[in-house]
């Protein structure tokens, strides 16, 4: 998860577009979908936990599910024939239970180094299984898959000479699995998590040139999904105050007015923090949910301008099972 603290008073005051106006004008939060991460592979869940993850999720009104099933990859590489098998029969029967209440699934998957070339081919493997078991008809179907590969997190990002290398890394695999589901699975959501600062105005990272145009990276991850119908990206806009120009909806402004000036199905989705991290600033954690209750809805006020707001994501679902509890 991205916890990048950098604060600088360079947010860029971008203007406010005069398109995509939402004709409902939300004022709740209750008006936005609201999804989580679950960072539990199906395999290390018996019934009974899946069960009451379910039963949650329902209780709290969350629609979407994204269930960590980068264990395929050991499954897939494993010499145990059965291991595959295995796996996908746990994910069926979480899926299976998430859609009889309503829950919609999306597989969760990532790792840092995903982008590099010697690792490059495990995101397509993992996409093909998704694809595949969306294909059999005996069992519900998962909904989307979203990749969280934190390229930045490697140690030789901290090189500025290998930035522009490592991010046109990871934008060859954005557009490289933007790709297969455009011509595999044209219905299937396909969505990345990024961070606030992949927009260049909180945090100094170099423009890059991708299909002959130069943009910060985030604006090149929207530019990619506009070729599919149902792309978008998470924003790990991780502050627990939304006001003043490091909080969240100045952090999320620009990529937010970026995809509604350029296109009409990118979605983004604003990710907040409730698991203990440092520093505190970041997460809502040991805070009351009120707090998180209303920074949604100011979040939904401020960007009632725009369509490209598709909803909410909370990191993740047992921080804030501690968040209700408490």
């Amino acid at each position: 998860t991205e916890t990048n603290t950098s604060s600088t008073t360079n947010i860029v005051a971008t203007s406010t577009p005069n398109i995509n106006t939402k004709k409902d004008n939300p004022s709740a939060v209750s008006t936005l979908p609201k999804s989580t991460w679950l960072w539990h592979y199906p395999t290390a869940l018996n019934d009974s936990q899946m069960q009451e993850y379910i039963n949650f999720l329902k209780n709290e009104q969350f629609d979407t599910v994204y269930i960590d099933i980068t264990g395929y990859i050991d499954a897939y590489e494993s010499p145990d024939p059965n291991a595959k098998k295995i796996f996908e029969n746990r994910l069926i029967k979480f899926v299976d239970l998430a859609h009889q209440s309503n829950i919609k699934v999306e597989g969760l998957v990532g790792g840092n180094m995903w982008a590099q070339p010697n690792y490059n081919y495990v995101p397509s493997i993992i996409l093909d299984f998704v694809i595949e078991f969306n294909q059999q008809p005996e069992h519900a179907k998962l909904t989307g898959i979203q990749y969280d590969v934190e390229s930045y997190n490697l140690p030789e990002f901290s090189n500025p000479d290998e930035q522009s290398i490592i991010l046109i890394e990871y934008l060859t695999m954005v557009q490289t699995l933007t790709n297969k589901v455009a011509s595999k699975s044209p219905n299937l959501r396909l969505g990345f998590a990024v961070p606030f600062w992949f927009d260049n105005y909180t945090r100094e990272l170099p423009l890059i040139t991708f299909n002959k145009t130069e943009n910060p990276v985030g604006f090149h991850v929207i530019d990619i999904l506009q070729s599919i119908n149902n792309g978008y990206i998470v924003i790990m806009d991780y502050r627990n105050k939304t006001a003043g120009p490091n909080g969240s909806i100045a952090l999320a402004k620009p990529q937010i007015n970026y995809a509604t000036k350029y296109t009409s199905h990118v979605g983004i989705i604003i990710a907040q923090e409730t698991t203990n991290v440092e520093p505190l600033s970041i997460t809502f954690y040991n805070q009351p949910k009120t707090n998180l209750d209303k920074a949604l809805e100011e979040i939904v006020k401020a960007f009632s301008y725009t369509k490209s707001l598709e909803g909410f994501a909370i990191h993740d679902i047992d921080g804030y099972k501690e968040l209700v509890k408490n």
